[in-house]
């Protein structure tokens, strides 16, 4: 259980990263719009706004893992471009969100770990494993992220 645990989290860094940095490098004329700025939401906006975009990256257990890749790779795209675009050099724009989006990666890592758990298992083990009690605790620590997260952007942070 463990050692399935640990590669969907090697797996989901691997995709994310790449996927980031692609979009950091992606020229800004394959842009479909300009950056969307917006007042600062408040904190249940913000919190709701992350757990709506990211459950995908849970439902992909459903699909042994699929769907968590491809949304995680979206999800890497898209924060990639926004920093490789924002106007900014990447490294000014990083330290702008960092504190926030550190979080926000770690708990979009958490969230893609367990989406993808299921078919990590079923390849490695030819069987299925559904761990109740982990996951459970990783949707806990995931919530908990997305929360810290949200106060921090809300307050500018």
């Amino acid at each position: 259980m463990k050692r399935n645990l640990y590669l969907s989290a090697l797996i989901a860094t691997a995709v994310y990263s790449a996927t980031f940095f692609l979009g950091v490098l992606v020229p800004q004329s394959a842009a479909l719009g300009g950056v969307v700025t917006r007042a600062a939401p408040r904190f249940l906006d913000t919190w709701l706004h992350n757990v709506v975009s990211l459950a995908p990256l849970w439902l992909g257990a459903l699909s042994f893992g699929a769907l968590t890749m491809l949304w995680l790779a979206f999800q890497g795209l898209a924060h990639g471009f926004a920093v490789g675009h924002a106007g900014l050099p990447v490294a000014l724009a990083l330290a702008k969100i960092w504190r926030h989006g550190l979080l926000e990666i770690a708990s979009i890592l958490l969230a893609a770990t367990f989406g993808l758990s299921p078919g990590v298992a079923l390849f490695l083990e030819n069987k299925v494993v559904w761990p109740k009690l982990t996951w459970l605790l990783g949707m806990l620590a995931w919530l908990s992220l997305l929360g810290l997260a949200a106060y921090l952007e809300g307050r500018g942070l």
